[in-house]
């Protein structure tokens, strides 16, 4: 017996068995840890890379797409007239809305809800950047979209941007004049509009987005809240609900919670 322990007792002291752990020199996991980063870090850099490459090819996709629309000089960067982008604004606001800003865009078109079958009202589209979301959920149905924007040039972005979709239709103009016809669109959509109208205007524009309304339709407004670019969320409730709207909600809120400030509201005819 005593044999037999003499033995087991060897064989474990010589390293036979389980119970020797793998020694690590000094400094090994160290090295192990700085490679993995290094690796990681190269990843990341060959990562923003091709981003960066992908957005210079988008970019000068964009910047002949717009050349060849032959708009000719307008304003430059510094004006603020809305109606007359210069072409590097027209350029810029496609391919941030499009593809850097492209979540917050579609989350507007999600939250309406929409189930395809609708009317639906852009007013003051832009350059159409929610637009593609709800044209194309509109697409799978027998649904349409309307752009409607006092700008020519931006409703020319707008046709750009919605090319493939064959439900749209665009009007240029100013609503509170346009021949359209009472209680004709089952869904409004009215983002980041009004805030940069002459306010002896607002009156004026709510009636004639709630006469174009369908009864039992519905408004989605969003509105900017910040300091020196905003409307507030009394001056929305005053105005749909002095044109005949009921307040369905009305909330502040921010994009992840953290940046760009907005009113977003519902009302209902």
């Amino acid at each position: 017996m005593n044999g037999a322990q003499n033995t087991r007792d060897h064989n474990m002291h010589a390293g036979g068995g389980a119970c020797q752990p793998i020694r690590k020199f000094p400094g090994q996991e160290e090295t192990g840890m700085k490679k993995k980063l290094q690796v990681g870090l190269a990843i990341l850099v060959l990562c923003a890379a091709a981003v960066a490459g992908w957005g210079v090819y988008r970019y000068g996709q964009i910047s002949k797409a717009i050349d060849a629309m032959n708009i000719g000089n307008t304003t430059d960067d510094s004006s603020r007239a809305y109606d007359r982008p210069s072409i590097r604004q027209m350029k810029r606001d496609f391919f941030m809305t499009g593809y850097l800003y492209a979540f917050f865009y579609k989350s507007i078109a999600d939250s309406m809800g929409l189930s395809g079958g609708e009317k639906v009202l852009d007013f003051g589209c832009g350059s159409g950047a929610p637009d593609i979301y709800i044209a194309d959920t509109l697409s799978r149905s027998s649904g349409s979209l309307t752009c409607m924007d006092i700008s020519p040039l931006w409703q020319r972005v707008a046709r750009l941007r919605l090319a493939a979709y064959t439900n749209v239709e665009y009007i240029c103009g100013d609503i509170t004049s346009l021949p359209i016809k009472e209680n004709s669109y089952d869904v409004i959509l009215v983002n980041y509009v009004i805030h940069g109208i002459d306010k002896s205007l607002w009156p004026g524009i709510g009636k004639a987005l709630a006469r174009v309304l369908k009864p039992g339709g519905r408004l989605h407004i969003n509105e900017p809240d910040e300091e020196g670019h905003s409307m507030s969320m009394d001056e929305i409730r005053v105005l749909m609900t002095g044109s005949g709207l009921k307040e369905v909600s009305l909330v502040r809120t921010k994009i992840l919670g953290l940046v760009m400030p907005r009113n977003e509201g519902v009302f209902m005819k």
